[in-house]
């Protein structure tokens, strides 16, 4: 397979890159549950764009330039990255919409309703609970001092894990405040793996 690759025109290889790099960005977090051939037809529409940037390139660069091919396969891979991020930004809702109206058919195409909720863009959290197993409830609120440490102020697991900053936990009705989150020795994020939780509640707004 790899060989039948390398053999392949260094053209179209920079265009499979292309194509490739754009459903990376274009659906990062996402791709657990595609096939191949889902793989291989984003990577295609995506190839599709790149080529026509390229061929477009060539047609506007000097054919005596040096750099010639370097900038053209340069402008077909930022192009396809440039229209996975735009897809993943602002298309993608908006063709999701417009399936819903046509087959009124409220499938968004994720997996999970855990899916469709975490990957949601444009999005800022305030508040966030996890509700554990032995009956603690561990809490993150007023978030946005923490969105410039390490890994933001939430993460969450395609698998159902959440880490964040706590800096509450509520335990047999007990609320208990945590007021060093940061100090000498750095930022205390807490990780709850997906088999520990009961319930996770997010309190967010757009941007």
């Amino acid at each position: 397979m790899y060989s039948d690759l390398l053999e392949l025109t260094w053209q179209f290889q920079v265009i499979l890159v292309a194509g490739y790099l754009g459903y990376i960005v274009g659906f990062s977090g996402q791709t657990r549950h595609h096939r191949s051939i889902d793989t291989a037809a984003i990577t295609l529409c995506f190839g599709v764009i790149a080529l026509f940037v390229f061929e477009q390139s060539l047609l506007h660069i000097p054919a005596g330039y040096s750099s010639r091919n370097a900038i053209a396969s340069s402008a077909c891979i930022v192009a396809s990255v440039a229209a996975a991020s735009i897809w993943r930004a602002k298309l993608r809702k908006c063709f999701q919409e417009i399936l819903k109206w046509i087959s009124a058919d409220q499938d968004d195409g994720h997996a999970t309703a855990w899916q469709t909720i975490t990957q949601e863009t444009g999005l800022e959290y305030s508040q966030v609970l996890v509700t554990l197993k032995d009956g603690r409830c561990l809490e993150s609120y007023q978030m946005e001092p923490y969105s410039d440490l390490p890994n933001g102020a939430v993460t969450l697991g395609l698998d159902g894990s959440v880490a964040l900053y706590v800096n509450a936990i509520t335990e047999n009705d007990i609320r208990r405040e945590i007021s060093t989150i940061s100090d000498e020795d750095g930022h205390r994020i807490t990780f709850i793996p997906a088999e520990q939780i009961v319930e996770v509640d997010l309190r967010r707004a757009r941007k």
